[in-house]
This record gives C-alpha cells, structure tokens and sequence, in this order.
C-alpha cells in the first residue's frame, strides 16, 4: 500500500527549476562530479550534492542512515560534504538563496562582511518589529520560520540595514525539557551575501544580557548544511551526535512539510491528524496506521493535494553554551 502511494505521490507539479550544472554556469563557478554525483567545487575540499525526494523517502525506508553515513565519510577524509534539497534549484529560492551560498562557499567569505561591532543586535519587542523578522527567516532560511519566543535582529549602525535574524524558544528535546536556565537557538540567518563575523557569539551575549533568567543556550548544526565549525569557534560545547530525523514532506511544495511529531498517538488524537482529519482512539494509533494515513489521507497545507511522504535527513550535532563557563 505505502509503496503504491509512493509511485504515485512522486510525480511533481511542473516548476521552473535549473540544474546544479546550470547554477554554477551561470556564476562562473568549476565543479567536477566524483564518484558518489557529488560536485566539487573547484580544487577546494567543498562538495554539494542535491538530494530527490525520491533518494530520501528510499532512504527512509531501507536505509536511514544514508545520508547521516556520507556526511562523517567525508567529514573524516578532511571535506565538507552539502545536501540542499531539490527546491533549491527552483525560484525564488536558486536567486534569493542558492546562487549567493554556492559563491560565498567557493570564495569563502561573502561580498559584505562585517564585524560585530560594527553592528547592532536587540530584541524585537513589537509585534510589528517580529512580523519582519520572521519574514526575513522564511526569505532567507531553507527551513523556513518555527515557533519562536525571542527574536533578535541585526542591523548596520551605519545605516540600520537588517542583515540578520536570530530567534530563541523552548527546546523539545526530552533530555533538557526540564532545565529551566536552558533555551534553544531556534533560527540564524543572515543575508546571502553578508557575513557577520563573532555575529553568533554577540547573539548569545546580547541574549543573555536580555534575559539573565537563562544560562545556557541549546542549539543544533545541521549536518546537511554544516560541520559545525561556527558553534566550536563561538565557545560551544559538542553534546551528542543525533541520529537522522524525519520529516513528511507535501511532493508538490517541500517547503509543505511536518516533524516526525505527528506520527505520535498524541498527533493522532489531540495534534496535527487530529485537527485536520479527525481524532484517533489511542488504540488505532499503530506506527503503521499512523504512516499510511499521513501518505494518504493528511491535506495539504499549500495545494488541494493529500498525503505525505516520510524522508530522512543526515542528522545534527547538538551544541550547548555555556554562559558561566
């Protein structure tokens, strides 16, 4: 059954999309392909590779660990290994995102880089000030927004121009639900051709500063996007290695997407399923009942479609900062 609405849910609607080949054509950047359809990005040891929503759903059903597997093969033969999803290549995002990233990932710096003191960080208290800093987030941030409870922007003080946004909120992670001095860095992003240089540590102090009830700040290096270099060079600790995480992804519109959450018997009967389809007794909430009927019966959000497709990811480092050590 699941694998018949697999076939079936695969086929995409049609978007103007380029290849990566044409990308990188386009700004005037070499690449070769290795072995695994990798592309190396001039001599350097940077590689991005794009992966289909059908490599990720295979992934999920037979081998979770794929991805989360070639992003260490390559972290530990010294090379930075990049998975961007398919939407990357489509617009608005190959222009607002994908062609600015690969330039700054080639050179190694952006066009505008900035010092922390040359920039002011502070909280958005405005209801108004937050509805633009969310914006900014879903513009700019290939995961888009998440619930939030503080945001923080950051602005040129030679003409107040944003380049920034970092949000904090209350971590999910059962492990550290029950710190209260803990918070989690939900968002950072900045312009694609601007870099703020000790930007995340000034974040954090700023945080701090703001909210002393908090002393220590929780957040997550996706391995699909990073090695995580920017979290040790700001003072983080490394505090575990997490496995591949899931996500249920509308195969019209990726950016349609739900965590695993909603597998739970919870989302069956007081959560997602429950409050677009209807509730669930606790007794029909298998693993198996539950996934059949989000690739099923689950409608979209962004289209009149149903159902969505479980994919896997290459799994996060969690980062801890400390703020008294």
């Amino acid at each position: 059954m699941l694998l018949l609405v697999h076939k079936v849910r695969q086929e995409r609607k049609d978007k103007i999309m380029l290849t990566l080949e044409q990308v990188f054509n386009e700004i005037n950047v070499p690449f070769t392909v290795d072995e695994n359809g990798a592309y190396q990005i001039g001599d350097t040891t940077k590689y991005i590779k794009i992966r289909t929503l059908e490599e990720s759903v295979d992934a999920f059903r037979n081998e979770k660990k794929r991805f989360y597997n070639m992003h260490f093969k390559y972290k530990d033969e010294g090379k930075q290994l990049i998975y961007l999803e398919e939407f990357a290549l489509e617009e608005p995002t190959v222009t607002d995102f994908t062609k600015p990233f690969i330039m700054m990932y080639f050179n190694g710096s952006p066009k505008r880089v900035f010092y922390a003191r040359q920039v002011v960080c502070k909280e958005a208290t405005r209801p108004k000030d937050r509805r633009t800093l969310s914006a900014f987030i879903k513009r700019y941030h290939l995961q888009q927004q998440v619930g939030a409870r503080y945001y923080y922007g950051f602005y040129s003080k030679k003409n107040d121009e944003l380049l920034g946004v970092m949000t904090f909120g209350k971590n999910l992670n059962p492990k550290y639900q029950k710190d209260e001095g803990l918070m989690e860095l939900k968002r950072m992003v900045w312009l694609p051709d601007v870099q703020v240089r000790y930007g995340l540590s000034k974040g954090i102090q700023t945080f701090f500063k703001t909210h002393p009830e908090f002393d220590k700040v929780l957040s997550y290096s996706l391995n699909d996007i990073s090695n995580g270099n920017a979290y040790e060079k700001a003072g983080f600790e490394l505090a575990a290695h997490s496995n591949p995480g899931t996500r249920f992804k509308n195969p019209n519109d990726l950016l349609d997407n739900y965590s695993f959450q909603i597998k739970s018997s919870w989302g069956a009967r007081t959560g997602v399923i429950a409050k677009r389809i209807h509730p669930f007794p606790k007794e029909q909430c298998t693993s198996q009942f539950l996934e059949e009927l989000i690739e099923t019966e689950l409608p979209h959000r962004s289209d009149d479609g149903k159902g969505y497709l479980p994919t896997v990811d290459s799994g996060n480092d969690t980062w801890i900062y400390y703020k008294n050590k």
